[in-house]
C-alpha cells in the first residue's frame, strides 16, 4: 500500500498540500521587534513586550528568532499537521539565510548534550541554519535534498551537541525509557508582576525579590499592535499545576491599579496569587545620579552595567527611571 493511501486511510493530512499551506502561511515571515528587558536593555520608554522572542543559541552556533503567539488551550486543540523538517530562505542585514526549521507538538524533550533539557510547553519550533548544522533523522544523516517525508506529530525528542565548528541536531522519532523525571516543562510555574507608580508594568518568570524594580520585562495592560500584553505573557503558565502569582505594588502605586490586576487574576481564572503591597521605591535625583556614579567608577572603575544594575535593584531604585538617567552614569564613565 502506498503512504499516500496510509495517511488517507488513517486521515492523515496529504503532505504536499500541507506543505503549500505552511508555505503561504508562514514562509513569508513578519520581522517582530525584540522583546525588551531592562536588565539588558534601558534605551526605550516603550512600555509593551513587541512579542514573545524564542532566541535559540545552541554551543554558540544554531539560532532563531521566532514569535509565537501561545495560549493555554490543549494541545489536542491548537495543534496543526505540518511537516517536520522544512528548509526556508529569508534575508537577514540583507544576506539571504538558509535554515532548517523543525516543527514539533507540546511534549518533546529538548536535550542539548550533556544536560537533562526541558519539555517544550510553549514554541513548538527551532531553527537551525543549514551551512552551519549537520541534521539527522534517528541518528542517521539528511539534508535539503532529502526531507524526511514526516509530520510533526511523529518527533518526540530533539538531541544536539557541537561536532567541530557545527552543531548536530537529532530529530528522534522513537526512544525506550520514558523521560526522566528531572526533566520538566518549560512554561513558567511562577510569575510575578510588577506595579509602578504610574500605571506601568513589568513581569518575571519567577517569584522575585521584593523591593528589586530592576530586573523585569517590560510589558503593557493592553494587546499592542504585535499582539502581545501581561495577559499573555500570564497565559504561557497560568493554567499549569503548581502555578503562583505575585504581585508587587509599591508605596506610590495607586489602588486602581491593585484592584485592576486583582480582577485581570480572576478573569485568567489565577486563585493561586499573593499581593505584597507598600514596597519601597526610591527616586535618585540627578544629583543623586552623578555623586552615586562617581562613587561607583570610584570603587568599580571598569564600566559593568550588570554589575551596576544590580547594586540599584539592591538600593530600590525605580527601574523606570533609568532611561532618563542613565546617560549620567555613561557620562561619569565616559563611555557611550
Amino acid at each position: 500500500m502506498k503512504t499516500e493511501e496510509i495517511d488517507k486511510r488513517i486521515g492523515m493530512p496529504d503532505i504536499d498540500q500541507e506543505w503549500a499551506k505552511f508555505e503561504q502561511e508562514v514562509i513569508t515571515p513578519t520581522h517582530p521587534a525584540k522583546k525588551l528587558t531592562l536588565f539588558k536593555s534601558f534605551t526605550t520608554k516603550a512600555a509593551a513586550i513587541t512579542g514573545l522572542i524564542f532566541c535559540i543559541s545552541l554551543a554558540g552556533i544554531a539560532s532563531a528568532v521566532i514569535a509565537i503567539k501561545n495560549n493555554s488551550q490543549p494541545q489536542e486543540e491548537k495543534f496543526e499537521y505540518k511537516p517536520m523538517v522544512e528548509v526556508i530562505q529569508s534575508k537577514f542585514r540583507g544576506k539571504v539565510r538558509t535554515c532548517y526549521f523543525v516543527n514539533y507538538r507540546e511534549g518533546v524533550w529538548i536535550q542539548p548534550e550533556g544536560e537533562k533539557g526541558y519539555i517544550d510547553e510553549q514554541f513548538f519550533k527551532m531553527s537551525f541554519p543549514t551551512d552551519q548544522t549537520i541534521i539527522q533523522l534517528d541518528g542517521k544523516t539528511f539534508n535539503e535534498k532529502n526531507l524526511p517525508r514526516m509530520h510533526n506529530s511523529h518527533l518526540k525528542k530533539i538531541e544536539t551537541k557541537r561536532q567541530g565548528e557545527k552543531i548536530v541536531v537529532n530529530l528522534i522519532t522513537q526512544f525506550s525509557g520514558g523521560i526522566p523525571s528531572g526533566v520538566t516543562g518549560n512554561a513558567p510555574r511562577e510569575q510575578t508582576l510588577f506595579l509602578f507608580p504610574n500605571g506601568k508594568l513589568g513581569i518575571i518568570d519567577k517569584k522575585a525579590k521584593a523591593g528589586d524594580w530592576i530586573h523585569y520585562s517590560i510589558t503593557d495592560w493592553e494587546e499592542t499592535p504585535w499582539g502581545w500584553s501581561v495577559r499573555k505573557e500570564m497565559e504561557r503558565g497560568c493554567h499549569r499545576i503548581g502555578y503562583k502569582a505575585y504581585i508587587y505594588a509599591s508605596t506610590e502605586t495607586s489602588q486602581k491599579y491593585i484592584d485592576r490586576a486583582e480582577t485581570m487574576m480572576k478573569e485568567l481564572g489565577i486563585k493561586n496569587y499573593t499581593i505584597t503591597r507598600d514596597i519601597s521605591i526610591y527616586h535618585k535625583t540627578d544629583n543623586e545620579w552623578r555623586e552615586w556614579a562617581t562613587k561607583q567608577k570610584r570603587e568599580h572603575p571598569q564600566y559593568d552595567w550588570k554589575h551596576l544594575f544590580n547594586i540599584l535593584a539592591d538600593e530600590g531604585v525605580d527601574g523606570t527611571d533609568l532611561h532618563d538617567k542613565w546617560h549620567i552614569v555613561k557620562e561619569v564613565y565616559g563611555v557611550k
